[in-house]
């Protein structure tokens, strides 16, 4: 059974064998990192994503959104992107879009996080060596237009097949300092950031979304919060309107989706990854948040998935 592919773009292999159609003049594969300078992907997106579907990602990415109007999700937490908004997503995470607009164009930097570390001299900037998985930033017009003006220098530089490596990592190195500066002075000047319930909240999500496949239960994230049970759900409750719990089977089933989706494990063995005691119980659990099996599940998918032609 054929299943679905993982995101189109969603690595350096994946852009580098790109249709030749998809990716001239206004992408660049290069050998560490890959740009997209002022694209309106509403096409090719459109030809494969699912909408309501979640997809892995892979690498680190910084995405200049010079026209958007839509609603996405990433690792839980949902954005509504508008115009001027400048997001980022780390390696491993899990996207998800409501629908693609057409008017949407986007700039975008990539690069595996091995590169990011050579370039910012073995030293990940603030958040970034915190296990930072995703942010939107809501930028003033002249931060935007400076963050463009520095993509564009360095989208100028790779024209060249001989570009000068050396410059192109210092400015792609002032480029990530200046974005997470940025978001810095964001999350500081938020006022919703300083409330105990957001934080506390924020710190909790990020937890799920990395120890949700080898932890379950609300004591393991309380605990390392170091708060009871009781006043973690209240908080999170109160800054989500959703309760701790579901947090933790949205994570889990974003999880066993994409597995589902995007690789061909048995339902036996993503069952023992996901750390259910076994597979009848981890079935039962997903249909009853879902509302149809594992298997009925990738069976669905394969079926409506639209292959792109390459």
């Amino acid at each position: 059974m054929k299943h679905p592919e993982r995101i189109y773009f969603s690595s350096l292999n994946d852009i580098s064998n790109a249709p030749s159609d998809i990716k001239t003049g206004s992408i660049h594969a290069c050998k560490n990192f890959a740009m997209a300078y002022h694209i309106r992907p509403f096409k090719f997106l459109n030809s494969f994503i699912t909408p309501g579907m979640p997809y892995r990602i892979d690498d680190f990415r910084f995405v200049l959104f010079h026209k958007a109007g839509f609603q996405l999700n990433a690792n839980l937490h949902t954005y509504h992107v508008t115009d001027g908004a400048i997001g980022f997503m780390g390696n491993g995470g899990i996207i998800q879009f409501d629908c693609v607009p057409e008017r949407i164009e986007v700039s975008a930097l990539l690069m595996p996080y091995e590169y990011m570390r050579y370039v910012m001299n073995g030293r990940m900037y603030g958040a970034l060596g915190n296990n930072l998985r995703d942010f939107a930033i809501w930028a003033t017009e002249r931060e935007f237009a400076i963050a463009e003006q520095m993509l564009s220098v360095i989208f100028s530089l790779t024209e060249d097949s001989d570009y000068d490596e050396k410059t192109v990592e210092s400015l792609i190195a002032g480029f990530v300092h200046y974005i997470m500066n940025l978001y810095e002075k964001n999350s500081h000047d938020n006022p919703q950031a300083k409330t105990r319930a957001e934080a506390v909240f924020n710190e909790f999500v990020s937890l799920v979304n990395e120890h949700c496949t080898k932890h379950h239960t609300l004591g393991y994230y309380a605990g390392r919060l170091c708060i009871t049970e009781r006043y973690l759900g209240t908080l999170v409750r109160q800054a989500s309107g959703v309760s701790a719990k579901e947090w933790i089977d949205r994570a889990l089933i974003a999880e066993a989706k994409v597995a589902l989706c995007h690789s061909d494990v048995s339902i036996g063995a993503l069952a023992e990854q996901l750390n259910f005691p076994n597979v009848p119980f981890f079935c039962k659990y997903f249909k009853r948040l879902t509302g149809v099996t594992p298997s009925a599940f990738r069976h669905s998918q394969a079926s409506e998935h639209k292959p792109i032609k390459k």
